[in-house]
């Protein structure tokens, strides 16, 4: 896609260096998973580089652009090389790398699918009330409200949201099942490792490559997707007609809107969302060519992915930011609306004077026709229709101020718009106006100039996938436990909180602080006291956690000789990935601060740690995220020690040798497991006594860490 359209996000995971970067995290996968490295070779391995120009300069010999991939990275690898590739097929890389360039594409593009909704609902709320005309066929028919009209849109986007986060899940499957799908030099359980390892689903049945009805369905959705932004652009191109008047784009300081014409204010940013959403509909019928391959396996579909998919990802993501701008900043003229309303001369009424006609005794058809003739002179001869009534035979005995009356036509705009609230709470719509910088499966954040809201959502996923069912307060358990360890760790490390009070709009007390800005630090500081998730998976497949030797003979969950500093990288999109402290000193660019970093996560998480056992809680680990301040003072952000962001077990129940229960979803994931769900998007809604066993464990947590009840903090901050 021309840079024109392309956010620099997604122009870096299309990019010919990130195509290959994932492919080399699916070799080194699938080495890691592998019975025949040592782990000096594995060392290699994971340090084996490559260049886009080395790889096109084999490519010359090879005339296979996998292969020639696989010769340069093996070459820097050394000996250990003849590891890599070993067992595999060019469409296990292939595949499995673009599930994982998809799946960060989607953690770009569906945060805005979820913005579109709020604003469009933030809009209809705001205009619940305004009259306009309602148009069939596009005649005048009836009066509506401008919110209804909006709330409709917002329903639509909500269900498109729905629909691409479903098709980026099941598009994003790998397979590494070998030449023909067969497994015949690995197996199914090594399939099922390296994918583990990688955090992707298989594909059940491969032939060796990915089912491509998987990638048009997921094409499919862009362009269904793309054909409602279009039906919101052309309403607006229509309304902001000069015979219409009602709606006209945002025009901008220093804005043209003809070279010749300069009272020309066109519509041209929604003519561009109607001319792309074309092009999306252009690469979804590409995408179902692509389904049918000879036997098992030809590569027809490959060079017409390589367009298509950056191509149509690229043009939502512009489509979706260019609409949330239009929604946000379209100028809306409510005076224009009722004079539009007075262009039929009352006919608009036609229906109610209808109805008053039949509830006195006439026929239908006899009603209808006396109707007709009446509103038609009214458009013919320019009198309004009340006054033709009231001068005729037909109008006799009727109480035409009630006829005439608009309020019917929006007495049920309330409960209409309302609907909303069961797709955006009006908290989130409250919020629209602020600039919103991210939004993830837990929080939002919003620019305040010189400081920054933060406010975490009651939303709650399992594998990664957001239920629409809200467990109520975890939001605000969340802000209230990262206040209190903000309040107690002032000493080992200044934090970012201002004020969870002054400053937080009302609609977000509870679960909304201030906070300063700071230049995060590109790690993860992850700290763990006991061996657990990805901990356990790296001990025993190296001994070792973050190139940390530990004794041998552990059992998991049990609790380590002394917390270990085990930094990540920090991921714009995708996965973080594990590194040691020297990966960290290279990414902070700074020993002596990657030092004093590694120090105050370990101080912070051994006071928490005895804290919470006091309190009969285990911090198992934990991660804190720090950055600096403007005056370049280590300052702690984010969140800290809640049960989000760390593994908090019952110390009664506690016992070494397997996973432990948690202080979190626990309940949630129980029951997720147990319905047969298939782990891909939309997750079904959760019983109410899921919810409610689930919102106690949260508040437990809260009022046993805390030693004070979760009333006290609601009062605290008015929420």
């Amino acid at each position: 896609m021309i840079a024109r359209y392309t956010r620099p996000e997604l122009a870096s995971i299309w990019s010919d260096h990130a195509r290959f970067e994932a492919l080399r995290e699916v070799e080194v996968a699938a080495c890691e998973e592998m019975d025949g490295p040592s782990r000096s070779e594995l060392e290699a391995i994971r340090s084996a580089t490559f260049s886009v120009e080395a790889i096109a300069e084999r490519e010359q010999v090879t005339d296979h652009d996998v292969a020639a991939f696989v010769d340069v990275l093996s070459e820097s690898a050394g000996p250990a090389g003849r590891w890599i590739h070993y067992g595999l097929t060019s469409s296990d890389v292939l595949d499995t790398g673009l599930a994982l360039q998809l799946k960060r594409v989607a953690a770009c593009v569906l945060p805005d699918a979820r913005r579109l909704v709020e604003v469009l609902a933030a809009r209809a709320r705001e205009h619940v009330s305004t009259l306009c005309v309602g148009r069939t066929h596009g005649i005048h028919a009836e009066p509506t409200t401008f919110g209804i009209k909006l709330a409709g849109f917002a329903f639509e986007a909500e269900r498109h949201r729905v629909r691409l986060e479903r098709a980026f899940a099941q598009a994003c499957v790998g397979a590494v099942s070998g030449a023909v799908g067969t497994y015949s030099a690995t197996s199914p359980e090594f399939e099922a490792r390296v994918l583990a390892r990688l955090e992707l689903e298989p594909e059940p049945v491969s032939t060796q490559v990915v089912a491509r009805d998987r990638h048009a369905e997921l094409l499919s959705a862009i362009a269904l997707a793309g054909a409602g932004l279009e039906r919101f652009a052309t309403e607006l191109r229509h309304l902001a007609r000069t015979e219409v008047g009602e709606v006209r784009e945002p025009f901008r300081a220093g804005q043209k809107g003809s070279s010749a014409m300069p009272h020309k204010r066109n519509p041209i940013k929604s003519e561009q969302i109607s001319g792309l959403a074309r092009v999306l509909r252009a690469n979804a019928q590409a995408a179902l060519e692509n389904v049918a391959l000879w036997h098992e396996r030809d590569i027809s579909h490959s060079s017409v992915e390589r367009i298509i998919l950056p191509d149509s990802t690229s043009l939502l993501d512009h489509l979706q930011r260019r609409t949330i701008a239009l929604v946000q900043g379209m100028v809306i003229d409510p005076a224009r609306m009722r004079e539009n309303l007075e262009l039929t001369y009352g006919a608009l009424f036609s229906q109610r004077l209808l109805l008053a006609l039949v509830a006195r005794g006439q026929t239908r058809d006899d009603a209808y026709r006396a109707v007709q003739r009446l509103a038609q002179r009214a458009l013919d001869e320019r009198v309004a229709l009340r006054e033709l009534v009231a001068g005729d035979a037909a109008g006799e005995g009727l109480d035409l101020t009630a006829v005439f009356d608009p309020s019917p036509y929006v007495v049920h705009a309330e409960a209409i718009v309302g609907r909303l609230q069961g797709i955006v709470p009006a908290v989130a719509a409250a919020l629209s106006d602020l600039t919103l910088l991210a939004s993830g499966k837990v929080r939002e954040i919003y620019d305040l100039g010189d400081e920054l809201l933060l406010v975490a959502s009651d939303r709650i996923s399992t594998y990664d996938v957001v239920h629409p069912t809200p467990i109520p307060d975890k939001g605000s358990v969340l802000t209230g436990l990262s206040t209190f360890w903000f309040d107690r760790t002032a000493e080992i490390v200044p934090n970012h909180l201002v004020s969870v009070t002054e400053g937080v709009p009302a609609e977000a007390r509870g679960r909304g602080m201030v906070v300063k800005k700071l230049e995060m630090l590109s790690v993860e500081c992850v700290v763990r006291g006991y061996i657990t998730g990805s901990g356990w998976k790296d001990y025993q497949a190296t001994g070792a956690v973050s190139g940390i030797e530990l004794p041998a003979g552990l059992r998991e969950s049990d609790q380590l000789p002394e917390p270990l500093f085990t930094p990540s990288t920090k991921a714009d999109v995708g996965h973080d990935e594990a590194i040691d402290f020297e990966g960290a000193v290279v990414l902070i660019g700074d020993r002596a601060l990657a030092e004093r970093v590694r120090d105050v996560s370990l101080a912070l998480y051994t006071h928490a740690a005895e804290h919470a056992r006091e309190r009969g809680i285990i911090l198992a680990d934990t991660k804190f995220e720090l950055g600096l301040d403007a005056g370049g003072t280590l300052t702690i952000g984010d969140e800290i020690c809640t049960p989000d962001s760390s593994r908090f077990w019952p110390a009664d129940g506690y016992e070494p040798g397997h996973g432990q229960p948690s202080f979190d979803k626990q309940f949630v994931r129980d029951w997720a497991s147990s319905t047969g769900w298939d782990r891909n998007p939309p997750a079904p809604p959760i019983p109410d006594e899921v919810v409610r066993r689930t919102r106690e464990k949260y508040i437990e947590a809260y009022e046993r860490i805390t030693g004070s009840s979760f009333a006290q903090w609601r009062e605290r901050t008015g929420s």
